[in-house]
């Protein structure tokens, strides 16, 4: 197989147009068979160049190999014969686990630990503290309209994870080969076919909805067993090192392994490691806000004067934008959701927590995005391991408080952030109209900030409205705040066994674990996961080359 780098179309192009090319380059006449894919599809539109389409694609070359290797000798750096390679073999000897291994979460990470644990005759059984996704769907919406706030449903926990309720993105800087697995098999799950190849693929959270529920059919059909709407409440390692644990419906169970997959919300159960001397550490996060601009304005920024074509193409644009304090601190858009709407993402009762979330067709009138800070373990005074979390629900407190104790979130305009116009609570934007439910409150947020978080914040969208004209407009709509981007705690692990360092035959596990940072990294580490228990309970042979 070979990989052809660097075919550049014309925006508006066809397949057919782009065989042409690919047969011309390769001197391969019309009559001849040739097979190939879209491997990876961009987007090069910088400025004074005409707007391109760039394409690698894959090529089943068979004895044809060498003769177009030597053709394209010249271009060696726009080739690659491909070695791409993530294989399992178990082998057949049987396992020597007295137990089916424990997976706590399904969100990335837990799902695809299940898939590939019991795919391999396993039989593991998956502990969510959340609902089928059928109910945490009933239960959000519930929450969204009326701000009755299931504290066990929400956007944060349940089947699929908070990343079910987003943009569905599935951006990853990983060259792992498990990342192609991933999204092949989210594609035969039945999410969009151009996520195994664009350059920014994404499902959408309509979408993104029934290939989680598709996922767990498939692992149950492999084996799998479920228990939703049940908390893991204590974990005790015993002497003989098997694992006790205690679920919150009185049930004790034992297990010879545990999948940590609980997410970056899981604050009970951080305290509970804790208490039980599992090997935490703090890490840096980040917490901010949302801004919202219409999408319109956007779209003309990033597609020019090639705007209809390419939004007929790609749909709704998208934006990231970083800037440096003149404090030396970081500042950078998260989670940008073309299209879509803020939303309540709370799961803790007398707490106000935000996020982005578009559908599949990224249609809606606003562009949203996450506008964060990032924050050590010295901007906040305490030396606890927890205290990183102290920090972040401090915030989300005043915000409840801020918001009329009704999860309405507090908004304001960045030119009434920014200090360019008086904050006036009785002024409702005309502009851009602020898309938070359950309902978005007027309110001064700066006043319950700390102030570092003020100053980056200002610093930082000042500096970035220089980059991108039009994002620190006055008329921009900041909805506070956004706290749960990331983990404040890490669980830490061997690097080569995966397994906790405190604790063997516990493996955290995913973006909760502080090990991966969205959909697509935490599946990988799932999988990563899953191969290590594997590995451990009997010979098996994984072979990964890049």
């Amino acid at each position: 197989m070979l990989r052809i780098h660097q075919i550049k179309m014309e925006i508006g192009h066809s397949d057919r147009e782009i065989e042409l090319q690919l047969r011309k380059k390769l001197g391969i006449g019309a009559n001849e068979p040739l097979s190939w894919r879209i491997a990876r599809e961009s987007l090069d539109l910088r400025k004074g160049q005409p707007a391109k389409v760039v394409y690698s694609i894959d090529l089943a070359a068979g004895d044809r190999e060498p003769r177009l290797l030597k053709k394209l000798g010249k271009d060696a750096e726009r080739l690659e014969v491909l070695h791409h390679e993530h294989a399992i073999d178990p082998g057949q000897e049987k396992s020597m686990l007295k137990y089916p291994p424990v997976i706590i979460g399904f969100g990335p990470a837990g799902m695809f630990a299940a898939e590939m644990l019991s795919r391999n005759g396993y039989n593991p059984v998956v502990i969510e503290r959340g609902s089928r996704v059928e109910k945490r769907v009933e239960d959000i919406e519930t929450f969204w309209s009326t701000g009755d706030l299931n504290p066990e449903s929400n956007v944060q926990f349940g089947e699929g994870g908070a990343g079910t309720f987003s943009d569905g993105k599935l951006t990853s800087r990983s060259k792992d080969p498990r990342g192609q697995q991933v999204l092949d098999l989210l594609a035969a799950l039945g999410a969009p076919e151009d996520i195994r190849y664009r350059q920014k693929p994404h499902i959408g959270t309509d979408i993104l909805r029934h290939v989680v529920k598709a996922m767990r059919f498939r692992v149950e059909a492999q084996g799998g067993q479920f228990m939703f709407d049940t908390k893991v409440c204590m974990i005790k390692r015993l002497p003989d090192g098997i694992f006790e644990l205690e679920l919150s419906d009185g049930m004790k169970m034992k297990t010879d392994v545990v999948i940590l997959a609980v997410g970056h919300s899981a604050r009970d159960t951080f305290a509970m490691l804790h208490e039980q001397g599992v090997e935490l550490r703090q890490k840096p996060f980040a917490v901010g806000v949302r801004i919202e601009h219409r999408q319109t304005e956007i779209d003309l920024q990033q597609y020019g004067e090639h705007l209809e074509a390419l939004k007929k193409r790609y749909g709704a644009s998208e934006y990231k934008l970083t800037a440096t304090t003149d404090s030396g601190r970081g500042v950078y858009t998260f989670c940008m959701c073309p299209g879509g709407e803020v939303v309540a993402a709370s799961s803790e009762l007398c707490g106000v927590v935000t996020n982005g979330m578009s559908r599949r067709a990224r249609d809606l009138e606003n562009a949203n995005s996450a506008l964060l800070v990032s924050v050590t373990p010295e901007d906040f005074d305490s030396k606890h391991l927890l205290s990183g979390i102290e920090f972040q629900r401090a915030l989300e407190t005043s915000a409840f408080e801020l918001g009329g104790r009704t999860y309405g979130a507090p908004y304001m305009t960045v030119g009434e952030f920014l200090g360019r116009r008086p904050f006036d609570a009785s002024h409702e934007p005309e502009k851009i109209k602020p898309t938070y439910r359950p309902q978005p409150v007027k309110a001064d947020f700066r006043t319950v900030m700390p102030p570092f978080l003020v100053e980056a914040l200002q610093d930082g969208l000042t500096k970035m409205g220089q980059k991108m004209k039009a994002f620190a407009d006055d008329d921009g709509i900041l909805t506070a705040f956004e706290t749960r981007s990331s983990s404040p705690v890490r669980i830490i692990r061997n690097e080569t066994t995966l397994e906790s360092i405190s604790h063997p035959g516990l493996y955290p596990c995913g973006e909760g674990a502080g090990y991966a940072g969205g959909i697509t990294s935490s599946a990988i580490d799932g999988i990563r996961v899953a191969e290590q228990i594997m590995m451990k309970s009997r010979p098996v042979t994984v072979t990964v080359r890049p």
